[in-house]
């Protein structure tokens, strides 16, 4: 047979101690590392918005200042002057002489060297014609290409509103960028031509070009502009020629050109999860947008280490509790063992196990309290052996009493009998006829006395009528031959007995109505009996009151009392309850209640 494996309690013990311990370093560790995590989030977002409103302010600055100048010399009376003697003329090479002079050569050199030398600056007229500023040689045609590009921005209604800026497709590997400012005519004020200046890739990708460790972004920070087509309009840190090249669909670039200015954790062009910064540029005539972003796993590096120390220190710890445990457990569950074995010695019998436990605290009060246990136990395993030695000896001398009542009662009634029909059958011989018959008369009323007698020590026994007509009559019976044979007044009433007993509670209850009458008749002296039997609920109740001497009840219990014994050794066996009450001089009282369920 299978028995079932159990933890022990100095396990449980020490596994509680390292689950708990390791629940709590795992709580406490996942909230510094949660919490860490967020405040580095915030850091890095205030960082990256930072950097991105600096360059944004530095780019839309940018703009704003060249946009300022150029409308400037596109306000001066040279310029006009200029532009007015272009559109008179329809040949495509001007004489350089005939449109700069030297106040227009030194404005014209005053912004070339604001806007930086990688800008250059064109004059544009109605007619088409498109000369560029050279610091050297001043004014000289521009290239076919870029013409055909001015064409189309002269054909556009963008040149006859505002200054701004216009994106132009090229054949290199970005668009070009022209600043153009539109040139009124003094006399009519009509749009007579425009001052363009060119804006360069490198001018833009200067100003985003943050590649060092001390800009704020690390390893993997960068900030980029992306046009309205989700093209990149600057250098990516990461990927050679990505102007124009690299096409950008991240979640950051959605909600910047819905107007939105945040942060969000987002997977970049790359690929790779970044901490992004974005907002709109405010240019004229360009839908761009900036961002400014960081990998998140460079970000996190401080974290990641934090979570790595914290994991560290926690398998130390988780370690030392497990030691810890191990030696208090030890500690706590070495009584309760100790308590254990001291059990199953006393469940096998040994009442004295060694008990060396030595504890002031709640162990220490259990020891004492299993101490006193083994002693009560002790005690009231002696009674219970003594009780047992009692009734055993209180059976064996109610079945020896009962054999000599029986020996009795067959040698004084029916051997007295036989012996009476043997003498009697030996007169027969050498008797005449009469004398026979009459002899043979008295052994034949002879007979009927031992019937008779046979039939009385039978119903002693096992009266049938108990059988036969139940309880009442065979109680009734026995008070009548009580009475009969004793002379003693014997009152039997009985009431609502409607409840069929069983064998076993049927003979019990005549027996214990049995031993008290006979008690009454043999020591109580008495002239008078009053036997009462009846049921309430589900009990049946038996009284036997007679007037007689009464007896020191605990005086005769202790001296001898097997009737007294028998009685209440019959009603405890069928779960009844049984009591005497008696005193000398008092009569005595029997009272026995039975359960009928």
């Amino acid at each position: 047979m299978n028995t079932m494996r159990y933890l022990p309690i100095r396990d449980k013990l020490i596994l509680n101690y390292v689950i708990i311990g390791i629940s709590i370093i795992f709580l406490i560790g996942s909230f510094s590392y949660q919490t860490s995590r967020e405040a580095v989030y915030e850091r890095t977002f205030e960082q990256l918005t930072s950097l991105r409103v600096i360059k944004k302010d530095q780019i839309e600055d940018f703009f704003s200042e060249r946009i300022r100048y150029t409308q400037i010399l596109a306000s001066s009376i040279k310029t006009k002057s200029i532009i007015n003697h272009m559109n008179s003329k329809s040949d495509q090479h001007i004489n350089n002489s005939q449109l700069l002079s030297a106040p227009l050569h030194n404005d014209l050199l005053t912004l070339a060297s604001l806007t930086g030398n990688s800008n250059t600056l064109y004059l544009y007229s109605n007619n088409g014609q498109l000369v560029k500023y050279d610091e050297a040689k001043g004014l000289v045609p521009a290239s076919d290409f870029i013409r055909s590009q001015f064409t189309e921005i002269g054909q556009s209604t963008g040149l006859h509103k505002q200054t701004k800026v216009y994106e132009l497709s090229s054949n290199q590997a970005y668009p070009l960028l022209f600043l153009v400012a539109p040139v009124a005519n003094e006399q009519t004020g009509n749009i007579s031509g425009a001052v363009a200046l060119h804006i360069s890739q490198s001018s833009i990708n200067a100003m985003l070009r943050s590649h060092h460790l001390n800009n704020g972004l690390g390893q993997s920070g960068e900030s980029y502009l992306v046009g309205n087509d989700y093209f990149m309009r600057s250098d990516s840190r990461f990927i050679k020629n990505s102007v124009s090249g690299i096409k950008v669909n991240s979640k950051a670039v959605f909600n910047a050109f819905e107007k939105k200015e945040g942060t969000s954790i987002i997977k970049d062009y790359r690929g790779i999860e970044v901490l992004s910064s974005y907002s709109k540029l405010n240019i004229p005539g360009l839908n761009w947008i900036i961002l400014s972003e960081i990998d998140t796993r460079e970000a996190l590096a401080s974290v990641n280490e934090i979570r790595n120390n914290i994991l560290l220190i926690s398998t130390v710890i988780a370690l030392i509790l497990f030691i810890y445990a191990f030696f208090a457990s030890a500690r706590f569950t070495s009584p309760i063992i100790k308590l254990k074995k001291a059990t199953q010695q006393i469940g096998s019998g040994n009442f004295e196990p060694k008990l060396d436990i030595h504890s002031n605290d709640e162990i220490g009060d259990l020891v004492k309290s299993f101490k006193n246990m083994m002693d009560q136990l002790k005690i009231m395993t002696t009674e219970l052996k003594l009780e047992r030695f009692k009734r055993l000896r209180s059976v064996i001398d109610g079945q020896e009493i009962e054999r000599q009542r029986l020996s009795r009662e067959l040698h004084d009634g029916l051997g007295q009998l036989m012996i009476a029909l043997k003498l009697k059958l030996e007169n027969t011989h050498g008797a005449d006829f009469h004398q026979t018959r009459k002899i043979i008369q008295e052994v034949n009323e002879s007979f009927d006395l031992t019937i008779e007698e046979i039939r009385r020590i039978s119903n002693n026994l096992m009266p049938a009528v108990l059988n036969e007509f139940g309880i009442v009559n065979a109680v009734r019976s026995l008070a009548e031959d009580i009475e009969e044979h004793s002379g003693i007044t014997v009152n039997f009433v009985s009431t609502n007995i409607n409840t069929p007993l069983n064998r076993k509670h049927k003979t019990y209850l005549y027996r214990i109505v049995q031993e008290a009458l006979n008690n009454a008749v043999k020591h109580a002296k008495a002239s008078l009996i009053k036997l009462e039997l009846y049921q309430t609920d589900h009990c049946i109740h038996i009284t036997v009151e007679d007037n007689g001497c009464g007896f020191d009840y605990d005086e005769s219990i202790n001296n001898s009392g097997n009737g007294i014994n028998n009685m209440s050794e019959r009603c405890s066996l069928i779960q009844g309850q049984f009591n005497i009450k008696t005193a000398p001089g008092k009569g005595t009282i029997v009272r026995a209640i039975i359960p009928t369920g």
